[in-house]
């Protein structure tokens, strides 16, 4: 059996240590309550940089096709430049192919660079109608232009 005074005594140490569990009970809670805050906070910004590595991730696939469609954009008006007296009825066709080509991406053509195309395609759209106008100094000017356009 359990003897009276033991359990006095057990009676006692816990009044004595209810004011001491007491302030360990604040602490803890006290604790609990930084940590939720700390992982609220940790969340937060780990939603904050996980949506600014989507948008360097956008921005960088956009910047890649950029420059694809640019260079071949660029290739192929360049082409356009070795095409002979002769053959000169196929520069329309090429054109026209070149300007639905940037038309369907438009969204990935810096804008500083589509009035160079536009300039281009309509030079040699008039080169298509007489061929005496083709100047190379001219042609070399056109393109110095988009290169310049393009390495902004």
């Amino acid at each position: 059996m359990i003897d009276s005074g033991t359990i006095s005594e057990v009676i006692s140490d816990l009044s004595n240590n209810v004011k001491s569990n007491e302030k360990l009970l604040y602490v803890l809670i006290g604790l609990l309550v930084t940590d939720i805050i700390l992982t609220l906070i940790k969340v937060y910004f780990d939603f904050r940089l996980k949506s600014l590595d989507k948008k360097i991730y956008r921005a960088n696939i956009i910047e890649d096709n950029s420059v694809q469609i640019t260079a071949k954009i660029f290739k192929e008006l360049n082409d356009l430049t070795y095409i002979l007296p002769n053959s000169a009825h196929t520069i329309i066709p090429k054109i026209i192919t070149i300007e639905r080509f940037y038309n369907d991406n438009l969204i990935f053509i810096n804008s500083d660079i589509l009035p160079c195309i536009r300039e281009i395609c309509d030079y040699f759209k008039s080169v298509a109608g007489d061929y005496r106008k083709k100047n190379y100094q001219t042609e070399a000017t056109l393109f110095r232009n988009f290169i310049q356009k393009f390495q902004k």
